[in-house]
């Protein structure tokens, strides 16, 4: 809830972070699998 609530009052800035934590939490998931496989 604060994340969206922070979002609303500065979009730009909050969702560039969000999308580049998740972006980057993902990619290492997805690297971390592939070098297990």
């Amino acid at each position: 809830m604060g994340i969206y609530t922070i979002s609303i009052e500065n979009p730009t800035l909050e969702s560039q972070f969000f999308i580049s934590y998740f972006v980057g939490f993902y990619l290492g998931i997805y690297g971390f699998i592939a070098l297990r496989i």
